[in-house]
């Protein structure tokens, strides 16, 4: 008991240690994909299986002799629908019903009467004299039926006569397709997919069943699939629950197929999905050429020579459409030279599809075939090497082409009486193409995954270029032509707004104080002005001793809020002791500058070409005589609002080139009584310095000294003065 108890832990360890491993291994996600995929298989199964019940639980085959049957409520049950397989009479070049013929002559039928098994092609079949029976023409089949069961309203479902057909019911006209003529050019032949009805009429409980048909097609002539007979109602319910699992398989891969094309040029430039894609259509054209025939019910009128060359065609097209896919998803161990083998070839089989002859057609798909056949050795040798080199997608793949291999098992064996005697290939496509979406669904997420990891990187990356390239001049470089410019080394010219914070007393400072307080008490200062001209979308373009200069690509009028910000921000945040206290002035601007690149193709660093740099540079070196807390150019002056200019008052000119420019100061920076009494006495200072400028000095002394008596703090009335008892001396 306590060696039992051991060997269960030990095996209870042994599971959790291999599912870690499993765990580690691969990812827990693709557990869950292997999950999708068996609820979409066992889905897909049910629904098909439920569909095709009749078909399943007939037990019950027909044994037709010499073109008799009897059929009682044994067998002829009200849920069952049998198959009228056996030994039917042939009249080969006869039309028994049409062309009026006494069949019942004991001569006719001594000489035409032969009897062939139904279902098969009667080109298979020999005649009286050992020859096998000619692929085209006309012929006539018949069987007596005798029911003797309880069930008197009957339907019959026919899914295979190669060519036209006329159903007689003793002697009367049930249902025709196509139409049958010996002048082989007046005939409408065409594919069959049909259901119809009859009631037996009481004390007619005999029936003789006559079917004229016309082939003219090698491959597929007579009644070459079984006709089933049943229950009407029941009749009924199986053909439209065929149709629907078709019209569903359809759906599903057209769908598939519609929404990876879609994929692909919505901007997922991954070929992978478009070729999956086309292949995805153009199968999903087979579901509905095949079973039921619904594209011979949406194009009535479809003859069997196009009928036949068109669905060919989709059917070539899907081996180069799934060999280009295949080429994508194991683009490392597809061969170049085979896959523009198995691309062009088929390709070359749909020409010939349209030119030869309808009777050679089937040839066509026998080459094709073995060309197929060809490939999927490829492909198992594919999956082989991939799975060596330890390929991500190979296991889900691999059991996709197993589910195809276990399908077509089966759908050989259930014609020797195993299995569920249903043909599973419509839901092995189905269930395959849904794992070949998913590993393209796994690949994207896997891709997905990696963007986003990498976009994580560099967005830490793009941080910490922040500190150097600012986040406004990051959204600028945005537009393309300016980025692709500045990549290639070229330039760019653009308006910007232009701000110098100029610092007066470095030089004071660094005889007074260490290094290691100047640059703290630097850096406290640029911390505050940084995080202002940042919120501002502005860049800080330089740092230096003399101050920072900063670009503004944005809305002109930010200058002056930015810099009433700034000198407010600095007045609350710093408290240092006069003498640690930077001073500082700005400067602001408006005008042209040329961003660019400079260096090799290894390495460029940035270049900003501006005379207008130049120019705001100037006006630095001369504020330092104006002392204006903000000082404002023409050319700033000239394109902010109105309600900005209130604010402004003229001090000076400067020379700009061989050009006179005037100089601003900016009073919306001072406190509301402050700028109310500058703004009083704006336009006697205006006229004070005209009078300067004209050189009536005289005048202009008048005028300042009244001026001065008003306010004597105002440092523009400071620098006149200064400058006019200069020229007294």
């Amino acid at each position: 008991m306590e060696k039992s108890y051991y060997n269960f832990k030990k095996f209870s360890k042994n599971i959790k240690k291999n599912f870690v491993n499993l765990k580690n291994r691969y990812n827990l996600s693709y557990f869950f994909y292997f999950l999708s995929i068996i609820f979409f298989i066992g889905f897909l199964f049910y629904f098909y299986v439920l569909i095709n019940k009749h078909t399943i639980s007939n037990k019950f085959d027909l044994k037709i002799n010499k073109a008799y049957c009897i059929i009682d409520n044994n067998i002829f049950k009200s849920n069952s629908i049998l198959k009228l397989n056996g030994e039917w009479e042939f009249y080969y070049d006869k039309l028994l019903i049409s062309e009026k013929i006494d069949y019942q002559n004991e001569d006719f039928i001594n000489k035409y009467r032969d009897f062939i098994f139904v279902p098969s092609y009667w080109q298979k079949n020999k005649d009286k004299f050992g020859k096998n029976y000619p692929y085209r023409g006309v012929a006539s089949y018949r069987l007596i039926l005798e029911n003797k069961s309880n069930i008197k309203n009957i339907g019959f479902l026919i899914r295979g006569i190669g060519g036209a057909y006329t159903f007689y019911i003793n002697g009367e006209e049930i249902f025709r397709k196509g139409v049958i003529n010996r002048d082989i050019k007046k005939a409408k032949l065409k594919f069959s997919s049909d259901v119809f009805y009859y009631s037996f009429k009481e004390g007619y409980d005999k029936i003789e069943i006559i079917i004229e048909t016309q082939s003219d097609y090698y491959f597929k002539s007579g009644i070459y699939l079984p006709i089933e007979i049943g229950n009407q109602k029941e009749v009924i319910n199986k053909n439209i629950f065929q149709t629907a699992s078709d019209l569903f398989i359809f759906g599903i891969v057209f769908i598939m197929g519609f929404y990876h094309i879609i994929l692909y040029f919505a901007g997922y430039k991954e070929k992978a999905y478009l070729y999956f894609g086309f292949f995805s259509i153009v199968y999903s054209y087979r579901i509905i050429s095949t079973g039921v025939l619904i594209i011979n019910k949406i194009f009535p009128e479809l003859n069997i020579n196009w009928d036949l060359r068109i669905y060919q065609i989709f059917l070539f097209l899907i081996l180069p459409t799934f060999s280009s896919f295949i080429g994508k998803l194991f683009e490392k161990y597809y061969s170049k030279f085979l896959f523009k083998l198995f691309n062009f070839f088929p390709l070359f089989l749909i020409l010939l599809n349209l030119i030869i002859p309808l009777k050679y057609i089937d040839y066509l798909l026998i080459i094709f075939e073995i060309f197929a056949l060809f490939f999927m050795i490829y492909l198992i040798y594919i999956l082989i090497i991939s799975s060596i080199k330890k390929y991500k997608y190979t296991f889900i793949f691999f059991f996709g082409i197993l589910i195809l291999i276990l399908s077509t098992f089966h759908d050989i064996i259930k014609d020797f009486g195993f299995g569920l005697q249903i043909n599973l290939m419509p839901i092995s496509i189905a269930s395959f193409i849904y794992i070949q979406s998913l590993i393209l669904s796994i690949r994207f997420s896997d891709e997905h995954k990696e963007i986003i990891k990498m976009s994580n990187e560099l967005e830490k990356l793009n941080i910490f270029y922040q500190k150097f390239v600012p986040q406004t001049l990051l959204n600028y470089l945005k537009n393309d032509n300016f980025k692709d410019k500045i990549i290639t080394g070229e330039n760019l010219q653009t308006k910007m707004g232009m701000m110098l914070i100029k610092i007066n007393n470095y030089n004071e400072l660094s005889i007074k104080l260490n290094h290691e307080e100047i640059i703290k008490i630097m850096n406290m200062y640029f911390n505050i002005w940084s995080k202002i001209i940042r919120k501002n979308f502005g860049f800080i373009e330089k740092f230096s001793s003399e101050g920072i200069l900063v670009l503004f690509p944005t809305n002109p009028e930010i200058l002056l809020f930015s810099s009433k910000e700034i000198l407010e921000e600095t007045e609350k945040n710093i408290l240092l002791e006069e003498q640690k206290r930077l001073d500082f002035f700005i400067v602001l601007h408006y005008g042209d500058i040329v961003i660019g690149t400079i260096g090799s193709e290894e390495k460029l660093n940035d270049a900003l070409i501006s005379e207008d740099l130049e120019y705001l540079k100037i006006m630095g070196v001369i504020n330092d005589e104006y002392r204006c807390k903000v000082m404002v150019s023409e050319g700033l002056y000239e394109i902010i609002k109105d309600d900005d200019k209130e604010l402004m008052r003229y001090i000076g000119n400067m020379k700009k080139g061989d050009e006179e420019t005037t100089l601003y100061e900016y009073l919306g920076i001072f406190p509301e009584r402050e700028q109310y009494l500058r703004s009083f006495y704006k336009k006697e200072l205006e006229e004070m310095i005209l009078f300067f400028n004209n050189k009536k000095f005289e005048i202009a002394k008048d005028i300042l000294l009244k001026l001065i008596v008003r306010n004597n703090d105002d440092n523009i009335l400071k620098y006149y003065q200064i400058k006019l008892n200069s020229i007294e001396k």
